[in-house]
């Protein structure tokens, strides 16, 4: 078998950041929220038709168009630079998927958010052993800081560069001016 179509093509990070903006214009309730995968395997894309399913039937009339984007692209000159060199906390041999669920009333807030995080930890499961076959090393919950939700903490967000981060904080920022997003206590 042969693609019906092929957009693979490699362009640079300001195109890529902004690969959701379609996504994510005004109107429907929305729930953006990333993870990261060793693998991008069959099993784990059967399981993301399989739940997407799910989502779309629950919802019904009141689902909005979304989005399920798995990135996959070379990480070698991102590593070339050591995890613990920079705050970007999201270096290493794995890629991110990109869950966006649209949905229009307030009243299936919490079954979306609940949906979202059985979703990543199903995922999660399927790729852990997957991962281990091809000798990865366990991703621990890892996920791009940018798609952290509220209820995620600042230690997903930043992992093992959070104590420089606060030796930083203290020295340039002891108000803690910059609070937004993840704020990083002095």
């Amino acid at each position: 078998m042969e693609p019906l179509e092929d957009h693979t093509e490699m362009h640079p990070y300001v195109v890529q950041n902004a690969i959701l903006n379609p996504f994510l214009q005004h109107g429907p309730r929305s729930y953006v929220k990333g993870f990261a995968f060793s693998v991008l395997s069959i099993e784990l894309l059967q399981y993301t038709v399989n739940k997407f399913k799910e989502l779309v039937a629950y919802l019904g009339e009141d689902y909005a168009p979304g989005a399920m984007l798995f990135e996959n692209y070379p990480q070698a000159k991102m590593n070339e630079i050591a995890p613990d060199a920079t705050a970007f906390a999201n270096r290493g041999t794995h890629s991110n998927c990109f869950v966006v669920i649209r949905w229009k009333s307030s009243e299936n807030d919490a079954w979306v958010a609940k949906w979202v995080n059985e979703f990543i930890a199903g995922a999660r499961i399927i790729d852990a052993p997957i991962a281990m076959k091809v000798g990865k090393t366990n991703l621990d919950g890892r996920g791009y800081a940018n798609t952290l939700m509220d209820d995620d903490k600042v230690e997903a967000a930043f992992r093992e560069n959070l104590p420089r981060l606060k030796e930083l904080k203290k020295k340039w920022d002891p108000h803690c001016r910059f609070n937004k997003w993840f704020a990083i206590s002095a």
